[in-house]
């Protein structure tokens, strides 16, 4: 798989977002802390952080 004006990536480096579940290079996701394994792209994280920052 190549993706415009990124390095050529893997099968191995593609991960799936917990939250909405596109599978993304392992550039673009994040492993939550408190559930090892599980991860999370960034348009998810900043769509949480927005949720926690309005309570």
């Amino acid at each position: 798989m190549r993706l415009p004006g990124r390095r050529l990536v893997g099968t191995d480096e593609i991960r799936s977002c917990g939250c909405c579940g596109r599978d993304l290079p392992v550039t673009a996701v994040h492993e939550l802390g408190a559930t090892p394994g599980v991860y999370i792209c960034r348009r998810c994280g900043l769509w949480a952080a927005t949720r926690i920052g309005r309570r």
